[in-house]
């Protein structure tokens, strides 16, 4: 084998193992970590039979105000932020279900919620 065909055998292999590597490897995304991920999004009829615990609420930014995006616009990535907050306070108070009440976009982008032992 000359050193021409060994050079481009080598970057084909390199190149496998990178494709292989960020395939495997977890995004950058962040996702739901249990037990937040196990609360059912539902609509008023689906937790007539079941036990309210109350109401959560949580902001995107609740350690400091946001710089970016101006007050009054959103991403879309703000309201997702503030709704997995509020869903890891829901778990926390042992809620299997979440009625949304609500988005505020303001100042601060807040979602909030009732949240519902149902069996």
């Amino acid at each position: 084998m000359n050193t021409k065909s060994f050079s481009t055998l080598r970057l084909f292999f390199l190149m496998t193992l990178i494709v292989i590597a960020f395939s495997v490897s977890p995004g950058c995304a962040p996702t739901l970590a249990t037990p937040g991920a196990k609360i059912m999004m539902v609509d008023a009829k689906m937790v007539e039979n079941c036990k309210f615990l109350g109401d959560v609420n949580s902001c995107d930014q609740d350690e400091a105000p946001p710089l970016w995006p101006p007050a009054g616009e959103s991403t879309g990535i703000e309201v997702e932020n503030a709704r997995y907050k509020a869903l890891q306070r829901a778990a926390a108070l042992g809620a299997t279900h979440i009625l949304w009440t609500g988005v505020r976009e303001g100042d601060r982008i807040c979602a909030s919620g009732r949240v519902y032992e149902c069996k």
